[in-house]
C-alpha cells in the first residue's frame, strides 16, 4: 500500500506498508539512517572541502535541479553537505573495490566523489552523482525469508 501524499525530503515514496503507525515508524528508521550514516566519514580517503571544492559541488547540485525540474521533476531531494563526501583521487575505487571515481547510495541518501585536480572532471562526475541521487526514489519494506526481519531498501531510482 502507497501513501499518496508522502512529504519525505530524502525520497518519494514508502511502499509495502500496511498501516499509518507502521509508516510513521518506518519513515523516521530511514531518516536516522540517512541522518546517522549519510554524513559518517569515510575514513583514510575523505578530504575536507575548500571552499572551491564546496562552490563547484553547489554548481552541479543546482544543475542537476534545473535538469530534473526541466523534465517535470518537482520534488526537491534534500542533500546535506556532510553526505556530500570528497576523496582524495583514486579514493572511490580503494574504499568500495571498483573502477569508479564516485558513488551514490540511497539508503544513506550521500554521494562520493574523488577530487581530481581538474574542476571540471570533479564537477562532471559530481554531477552524475547527484543526478542518481535526486532522481526519484522509492523505498519498499520487505519482509526477509530466514529471519523474517523488516528491512528497507530501494526499489526504483530513476
Amino acid at each position: 500500500m502507497e501513501k499518496p501524499d508522502f512529504n519525505n525530503p530524502y525520497f518519494d515514496r514508502l511502499v509495502g506498508i500496511s498501516s499509518e503507525s507502521e509508516r510513521q515508524e518506518e519513515e523516521l528508521a530511514a531518516i536516522n539512517t540517512i541522518e546517522e550514516l549519510g554524513g559518517k566519514k569515510i575514513e583514510e580517503f575523505e578530504i575536507e572541502k575548500t571552499p572551491r571544492d564546496i562552490e563547484l559541488l553547489k554548481f552541479a547540485e543546482d544543475s542537476v535541479r534545473a535538469v530534473l525540474q526541466k523534465y517535470g521533476r518537482k520534488k526537491e531531494i534534500q542533500v546535506p553537505l556532510n553526505n556530500i563526501h570528497v576523496l582524495v583521487a583514486g579514493g572511490t575505487k580503494k574504499s568500495f573495490d571498483g573502477s569508479i571515481d564516485g558513488a551514490h547510495f540511497s539508503l544513506s541518501g550521500s554521494v562520493v566523489v574523488d577530487r581530481f585536480l581538474s574542476d571540471i572532471k570533479f564537477t562532471t562526475t559530481a554531477f552524475h552523482e547527484l543526478m542518481h541521487l535526486l532522481s526519484y526514489k522509492a523505498l519498499q519494506l520487505s519482509v526477509g525469508e530466514k529471519k523474517k526481519m523488516k528491512r528497507l531498501f530501494r526499489i526504483v531510482s530513476g
